[in-house]
This record gives structure tokens, sequence and C-alpha cells, in this order.
């Protein structure tokens, strides 16, 4: 399930004694999702306390250097005894082709090359007893989801759950589980449960090193064939969810069912490898007419939503949270470009027909019911959507950053949006 092609060994770094990745080894093929990854590093005048993973973008793991080493004492006098390392990474967080850099991090912080693992990982297995694929609503809150999601799911080939009652993440709920439980730290401790005491012993807080290391047979099972059995239950449970909710609202022969989900790549792209028939629509708005929505919801109902914290200014949420979501929102576009469907929120409600008529074409369902049935059927909910609202006209909704927001903060939201906002062909 995993092949190695190459190893980075680079000259050892200024400042580290030495250091050595000895596992993986080029040509290694492993039948697990797990890459081990097991080595040493030792620095000249400080103490290498972690070992970071990343993928030339983000840090994606940090294990901390724990291993007594020493047969590395003897041979680098100087070198601590406890320089190695020895841990997983879960390979379905990663490309399906893979370039990892490895990083020695000292106690003061500094952080020295250790080399580079190129790779292959292969998909999980497709689950053909799944009846329904998603359709996934890649957004930000107070987009207008719930009206997207209430259009879509008056279709008689579209499954939503009460969007305009609870906030349903069914999906998301079973994928997070999943995340979880396949992770090397949760699933060896099937076998050695080394600290009961901690609350959540299971995901592997608080686990020290195995004893020995367990034999591969064991460990391909656990990181292959039982992180495969995991995938086939989580998405049966999804599944069957929504088929249940489907014969509820005597929906047969349902073809989707249709969620909201937050702007999370891993948690994005697990999903449409297990549901590969699932589809994604990127819903926009102008990013300043959000921003003035979160403002009037958050005085409305006298809360700090939408990742405000308590005391934070509006310009400080604008330029440390809202410029984040927005520039998310567009790396994904970016990243699905030819496989997404973009939504912009003015079009859903200026013109609702062509713009869901459009989205019905991009899900192949183009010879059902007419768009303005849908429309007229999601409007009976008005009562319903209507709390969901901080002004009675979703026509006045566009544009009121202009009446909305104080100069100074629509310049500066001008200004630390505009690249999102230019992204996806907004006016600045």
């Amino acid at each position: 399930m995993i092949t190695i092609d190459e190893i980075d060994r680079p000259e050892v770094a200024d400042g580290l004694l030495g250091a050595v990745i000895e596992a993986p080894q080029e040509g290694a093929r492993r039948r697990q999702f797990t890459l081990w990854i097991r080595g040493w590093a030792a620095a000249v005048a400080d103490r290498v306390v972690a070992v970071e993973v990343g993928d030339g973008l983000r840090v994606i793991l940090r294990a901390g250097v724990l291993s007594r080493r020493p047969d590395v004492v003897v041979t680098h006098p100087g070198a601590p005894d406890e320089c190695g390392f020895n841990f997983g990474v879960q390979s379905l967080e990663l490309p399906h082709t893979f370039e990892l850099e490895l990083w020695a991090v000292t106690k003061s912080g500094a952080r020295h090359p250790l080399g580079k693992i190129r790779g292959r990982r292969e998909s999980l297995p497709q689950n053909e007893s799944l009846q329904l694929a998603p359709v996934l609503i890649t957004t930000i809150g107070r987009s207008g989801s719930k009206w997207l999601t209430t259009l879509l799911g008056c279709h008689p080939d579209i499954v939503a759950f009460e969007p305009l009652v609870y906030e349903p993440r069914v999906a998301t709920y079973w994928l997070s589980v999943f995340r979880a439980l396949s992770t090397p730290y949760s699933y060896l401790r099937q076998i050695h449960a080394d600290n009961l005491g901690e609350r959540r012993w299971w995901l592997g807080d608080g686990a020290g090193d195995l004893p020995t290391p367990p034999p591969p047979g064991s460990l391909d099972w656990l990181g292959g064939g039982g992180v495969m059995r995991l995938a086939r239950m989580c998405q049966g449970a999804i599944d069957a969810f929504y088929r249940h909710t489907a014969a509820a609202n005597d929906k047969p022969e349902a073809r989707y069912f249709v969620e909201k989900f937050t702007v999370h790549p891993q948690l994005l792209n697990l999903a449409t490898e297990l549901f590969p028939q699932a589809r994604e629509i990127i819903l926009v708005r102008d990013l300043r007419d959000w921003l003035s929505s979160v403002l009037s919801w958050n005085a409305l109902h006298d809360q700090n939503g939408f990742g405000r914290e308590e005391g934070m200014s509006d310009a400080v949420y604008l330029q440390e949270r809202a410029r984040m979501h927005a520039e998310a929102l567009l790396a994904r576009s970016r990243e699905r470009q030819g496989a997404a469907h973009v939504v912009r929120y003015e079009d859903l409600i200026t013109a609702p027909e062509q713009t869901l008529g459009d989205l019905l074409g991009f899900l192949g369902l183009g010879a059902g019911p007419a768009p303005a049935r849908l429309v007229e059927d999601a409007s009976r909910d008005h009562e319903l959507m209507d709390p969901h609202r901080t002004v009675a006209d979703p026509q006045a909704s566009i544009g009121r950053w202009r009446r909305d927001l104080a100069p100074e903060l629509a310049e500066l939201a001008t200004d630390a949006l505009g690249p999102a906002l230019r992204g996806f062909g907004y006016e600045t």
C-alpha cells in the first residue's frame, strides 16, 4: 500500500553531531497505510527534542525524540542517550505521490534538515455496497449554505436532513472518527494499552513506547486490513443514516445526500477518497458582505461566533480570522479547479433558477424537476429560514457592506480580502 521511491539524505547539517534516517529504505513496500520512520539525531551544543515532518507547505506531524540509542553514544561520543526517533505517519493524509521533508528541532528552537522521503501510496479500496454519494458544500458560515442545502434537498434524488432545524454533520462526524482511529497512535493501543488512566487512552493520549516492536504481520494487519475495515464501518454508518433519511422522506431512488463542510482540506480529500462518486460545490459570497453578516449575527445573538474571540476588535478579527477563512476557501477552489462547481451567493439569490439549473447539470440531474419548482418548494419553509437571517429581504443582503461597515473597516476589508475577492470575480 506504500512504496518508497527515493530517500534524499543530505550531509549532516551544521549544528548537528550526526543524524541518520534508517527506515524506510528505498524500494521498500509495506502492506499498510502507515509510513514508519526510524532513525536518530543529535546536536552539537543543544538537544534534539523533536522531529518535524512537512509536505513543503505545512508541518503535518511533530514527533518527540525519546528512544534510547546506546549504540549511537558509542559511535558518537557526546550524543545523549535518548536521541532516537521511531514514529508513524498516516499516509491517507498525504497525496498519492508524496514528498516529505524531515527536520530535527532542538530545545532552543533551531531546525536542521534531516532529509526527504519520496513515495507513493494506494487509495482505499472502493466499497461497492454504498448506495448514496455525498454532495459536499464547501463554504464558510453566513454564506447561504442553509438555503442552498434546502433547495437541493427538495430534489427527489437528493437527501438533506432538516437543514433549517439542525446543523447536520453526519459525514464530518464519521470521517473525523476514521481520521482519529486510523492513526498508529490510536490503533496500537489495541495491543499495548499501557496507560488506561488517561481519559482518551484509546486515541493514544499519554501512551509510551511499545516494549518491543510488534511482529510485522500484526503491524500490517492493524495498519492495513484494520484500517480498511474501519473505513468500511464509517462509510457504512454515513450511508445507512442517509438511506434511512431517504426512506423516511419517500425518496427510494435517491442518489445523493447533501451536507455542509468547512474548509478542511484533509477531511474533504478523505471524503472524496472514501466516496469516489462525491461531488463538491464551493459556495462563495462577497466576503465584505459575509463579514457584515457575521458581525450582525454576533451582535444580534450577543455572542462571539465564527472564530471570533472575547475582546477581539473588528479589525483584528478581520485580519486574523476573516482573511484566513477567505484564503483557505480560495486555495480550495484553485486546488479543485475543474473538479468542483463554484456557486456565488449573489447568483443564487438574484437568478436562482439559472444557478440551480447549472448546478443540477453538474450533478447529472438535469432531467429532473424544473428548478423553478424546487425554488417554490423550498420557499414554503420561509418561517424556518427566517431565524437564520440578519436581514428580512435576501436581496438587501447583497452589497450590505456599503451600509453596514464603517468606512475605515470597509477599506480595511477590501484591502485584506482583496486577493480572495478578485479570485472569485468580485469587484474591489
